[in-house]
């Protein structure tokens, strides 16, 4: 059940870390930050711009070509590539802590077990039931 509460406060809480995010950026241009410092912002602005390049460019006022300047020496690779693993990323870190497989999905925008389990497998090597018996014993 979705509580319209819960959800309103989720709303808010995703508007204030934007305004902190777009703050950081603001203080100090990418341009100005070290590579570690990007990594960390682009790492903290990638669900916010729900891992799309092109709004993580415009979140950060910079070009979509620039941002590609960007990822290639930070990150040795596209940025819509790495933004492509990040959810499963996050779902490693989920995984663990959930009850079940099924509670993770939605949270990280897959309404589809095949895709989620297809997505975790090329990131991790192994599907999430899988990396849950070798990581952690259990499911």
């Amino acid at each position: 059940m979705n509580d319209p509460c819960s959800n309103s406060i989720l709303r808010q809480l995703a508007w204030i870390s934007r305004t902190a995010l777009y703050c950081a950026c603001a203080v100090k241009s990418l341009c100005q930050m070290t590579s570690e410092e990007r990594r960390t912002l682009f790492q903290q602005l990638a669900p916010v711009c729900g891992y799309n390049a092109r709004d993580l460019a415009r979140m950060c006022g910079i070009s979509p070509r620039q941002l590609r300047r960007y990822f290639q020496t930070d990150f040795g690779r596209t940025p819509q590539d790495w933004l492509n693993e990040q959810p499963m990323r996050a779902a490693a870190g989920l995984l663990p802590a959930a009850e079940s497989i099924k509670q993770i999905r939605p949270l990280l925008g897959f309404s589809c077990a095949n895709n989620f389990a297809r997505d975790f497998q090329r990131v991790h090597g192994m599907t999430p039931s899988e990396f849950l018996h070798q990581e952690h014993g259990s499911i």
